[in-house]
């Protein structure tokens, strides 16, 4: 481990997790630190600052010189940077220089002015290798641990108050609809949306869920699920509106019938995989089914993780066809990095084969260590718009063992 610096200058662009790794990792817990941004990343530096507290001495903005007007212009960074490097060496003999944030302009000229008066106390974050490179050659491993809140904090998310999702017995209702899921005959009734379940009970004369609860209400699986997930009277009294169908009117949060709907319709297939993921990273952080808000726009989050010092955002679909997922993967990607930043990992998992998952991971993220990743799950059941494809029925078991596997194996790439 390299000595910890009493004074670091920091260029600072849109993703600021590196620049504050860096601070807290490798800077004394009383150092000077100087945050050079332009105005369009003031937000970004006034976060670092922040989430570093009150004991190290932030400079920033325009009074302590920090503020460069063009990020673009070789003058201008040129001289910003100059003098933040001459005021620190009144009182520090050998201050560092962090340059993994900026324009490539800030980068480039940070390094090169450092070199040039031979300090080589130069830092840069290699992200995939997660380690700093700092100078001649020389390389620290990342170890500097942070929480969600920091993540959240530094990039200006904020965590919604969300009411609790889970029906009572989840974890053997969860099961009980796998099995469910993988007959032909409730294909179209578990792919339907939340309201067109609604509408089903409003219209019982056309409903083929309402018509199959009668017909197969006997049948010994859905017996199970009946015990778990108290189903509806064959003549259920129902409100006008949905939201009113789902939701406490008092308090706005689901009540019991409304979680039955969800978790039903979707939800518990994010269970199943959430179970799966807490087996693969027993030690992780790990949160299912959280709402945030960035720029006033609420987003839901199906399962996040921070395993080995990576944040994970995980989308799960019962879908399978292969545009879905692919547009579930690009969303998972955005939020990830919203979220978590350039270091930020995601996955998606659903039904889809391994050829539409092969497919989907070559549009999103064909390296050969991808960041984000299509986890091919076993399929559960014959897949609807590929009729010449026909798979046996999983058991809950196998499936739960593969993705534990495809999790582990997904977390070690990434080291």
């Amino acid at each position: 481990m390299t000595e910890k610096f009493d004074a670091m200058v920091c260029t600072v662009g849109e993703n600021p997790l590196p620049v504050y790794l860096g601070i807290a990792q490798l800077t004394k817990p009383d150092a000077t630190i100087v945050l050079l941004h332009s105005e369009g990343t003031e937000g970004e530096a006034k976060r670092i600052a922040n989430c570093l507290g009150s004991r190290r001495k932030i400079l920033m903005g325009a009074r302590d010189g920090c503020l460069i007007k063009n990020p673009w212009d070789f003058e201008s960074v040129f001289a910003t940077i100059t003098f933040a490097r001459n005021e620190l060496l009144k009182d520090f003999s050998s201050p560092a220089i962090n340059i993994t944030g900026g324009t490539n302009i800030m980068t480039g000229i940070g390094m090169t002015i450092w070199i040039g008066q031979d300090n080589y106390n130069v830092i840069y974050l290699e992200e995939k290798e997660n380690q700093f490179r700092i100078g001649n050659g020389r390389s620290v491993p990342l170890i500097e641990d942070f929480s969600l809140d920091i993540l959240r904090d530094l990039h200006g998310v904020v965590e919604a108050k969300s009411s609790p999702k889970l029906p009572k017995n989840s974890d053997v209702a969860a099961r009980n609809l796998y099995q469910l899921f993988q007959l032909e005959k409730l294909f179209d009734i578990y792919r339907a949306e939340q309201k067109d379940i609604y509408d089903d009970f409003r219209n019982p004369k056309f409903s083929p869920l309402y018509k199959w609860i009668k017909d197969e209400g006997g049948n010994a699986i859905w017996e199970a699920v009946r015990s778990q997930i108290p189903v509806w009277s064959d003549q259920p009294v129902l409100p006008h509106t949905w939201k009113d169908f789902v939701k406490d009117p008092t308090t706005n949060e689901l009540h019991e019938t409304g979680k039955r709907i969800h978790f039903a319709s979707g939800f518990w297939m994010e269970h199943l995989v959430y179970m799966a993921l807490k087996q693969a990273a027993p030690d992780a952080l790990v949160i299912i089914n959280q709402e945030f808000t960035i720029q006033d726009q609420l987003f839901e989050v199906d399962i996040l993780a921070i395993v080995n010092n990576r944040f994970y955002n995980i989308s799960v679909t019962t879908q399978s066809y292969h545009k879905i997922v692919k547009g579930k993967a690009f969303e998972a990607m955005h939020r990830a990095r919203q979220i978590g930043g350039g270091l930020a990992r995601s996955a998606v998992v659903s039904t889809i084969h391994n050829l539409g998952a092969e497919k989907c991971q070559t549009s999103v993220d064909p390296s050969k260590n991808p960041r984000h990743r299509i986890l091919p799950a076993p399929p559960m059941k014959r897949l609807g718009r590929h009729p010449d494809f026909t798979f046996h029925p999983i058991e809950i078991n196998d499936w739960n063992k593969n993705l534990v596997i495809q999790f582990q194996k997904f977390f070690d790439d990434q080291g």
